[in-house]
């Protein structure tokens, strides 16, 4: 019902797959589905081009289902555990 923004630095959203498995902290968390820019944003920077922007250079995010809950604070590392088997790698970004 609830959910809660995480920034990651120095990581390659590019590489992210559906189905992958992360660890953060003590939470396992899986990547559920690619995240979009929408309306809100434009609407906060008073200009929806910049939907575009944040499309043209990738930061785009994904959501995150929660497989084991756990403590995640400020400096925790995300770590991939998992990528799903017989997939073909997409790169929904570009």
């Amino acid at each position: 019902m609830f959910g809660e923004n995480l920034t990651v630095g120095s990581f390659d959203e590019t590489q992210v797959l559906v189905g992958s498995t992360y660890r953060v902290g003590e939470a396992l968390v899986k990547v559920s589905l690619y995240r979009e820019p929408f309306y809100k944003l434009g609407y906060k920077f008073g200009d929806q081009n910049i939907i575009n922007q944040f499309i043209k250079n990738g930061y785009l995010g994904a959501y995150l289902s929660v497989l084991e809950e756990g403590k995640v604070k400020l400096g925790d590392s995300f770590k991939l555990i998992d990528t799903p088997a017989n997939i073909q790698y997409q790169n929904y970004f570009n």
